[in-house]
């Protein structure tokens, strides 16, 4: 049962909605709308499917990710693509490259190593309401809940507004790709 939002749950949505309008300024996060999915071990049927939605969503953009490396451009010199650079940038200039990506590589490319990464990073902790105390809840647990519940709320933005979701899955969570690769690719001159 959802009852009156905490300092927490209103905190980490605020960090939320602030991370997220970087890339979408229009965006609109309704507290009332988005509370639900911090609740991700009692999601109702109608919420339910929304984290599998945004689930499809990030493995969608892998895979056009993915293609459009792959793919065939006059510029190939001799069969090799020296465009690498430009074609992991993906639909804006000035977003970051992403490297190869895959769906259920090794686990620093998972998703929900992807998702733990985003929380991590905006300083977002307990993201998921949980009927158990921190103390019982073993850590594996509370990093997938708490992806489940960002998940939640990604598919909630994908239904509401599809392009601003694919925006956001683009610029803040494949954006965290592994680092490894980020760097041995920055210092590539194209």
């Amino acid at each position: 049962m959802i009852g009156r939002p905490s300092q927490r749950n209103l905190h980490n949505l605020e960090t939320l909605r602030n991370a997220f309008r970087a890339s979408v300024p229009t965006l609109s996060m309704d507290n009332a709308l988005f509370l639900p999915m911090l609740y991700p071990s009692g999601h109702t049927k109608r919420n339910a499917p929304l984290p599998r939605l945004a689930s499809s969503l990030i493995n969608m953009q892998v895979f056009d990710h993915n293609a459009r490396v792959f793919q065939r451009s006059p510029h190939d010199i001799n069969g090799c693509d020296f465009n690498y650079m430009h074609k992991c940038r993906g639909a804006h200039e000035t977003a970051p490259t992403i490297p190869l990506l895959t769906q259920n590589g090794a686990e620093r490319e998972s998703q929900q190593s992807l998702l733990t990464q985003f929380l991590q990073l905006h300083g977002i902790q307990r993201l998921a309401n949980v009927p158990l105390p921190e103390s019982q809840l073993p850590s594996r647990i509370r990093r997938k809940l708490d992806a489940q519940a960002l998940l939640g709320i990604l598919g909630l933005i994908a239904s509401v507004d599809p392009v601003a979701s694919n925006i956001i899955v683009h610029d803040h969570i494949l954006r965290l790709a592994p680092q490894d690769m980020k760097h041995s690719l920055q210092g590539i001159e194209i």
